[in-house]
């Protein structure tokens, strides 16, 4: 192996385990809404049953889709570049949104994992098409 081809895998390797892994956070911070929407029905504090089952569904699908893309990431295919820049570019409206509503923290939080998974799948996915 040369030593471009051995630093590009090792590039590749290093922004696509980036990437995974924020995409694995984001599953967990989804995972926790859904435990919170189960808990809020179980004790009866949901007022309507049927939109947090709607929640639920759509956020465990949602989680679902970051994970396959996570893993698929973590082994190193290039396939899952053009959904991770799409869910990533969705996050920065989304915080833009929160700062505006002064949510600032939140905000900062939203934003930084946004451009981190934009720079992530973009380079992860440059590199492996060299």
């Amino acid at each position: 192996m040369s030593r471009l081809s051995s630093r590009v895998s090792t590039s590749r390797s290093a922004w696509s385990r980036t990437i995974a892994g924020l995409l694995a956070g984001q599953v967990l911070v989804i995972a926790g809404f859904i435990v919170f929407f189960v808990v809020e029905a179980l004790r009866g504090e949901a007022a309507e049953l049927s939109a947090v089952f709607t929640s639920v569904l759509i956020f465990a699908l949602g989680a679902g889709g970051l994970a396959a893309l996570a893993r698929a990431w973590w082994a190193g295919q290039a396939w899952p570049r053009t959904p991770s820049l799409v869910w990533h570019a969705l996050l920065v409206p989304i915080g833009w949104s929160l700062a505006q509503t002064r949510h600032g923290l939140i905000a900062a939080a939203v934003l930084v994992v946004a451009v981190v998974g934009l720079v992530g799948a973009y380079r992860a996915g440059a590199d492996s098409q060299e």
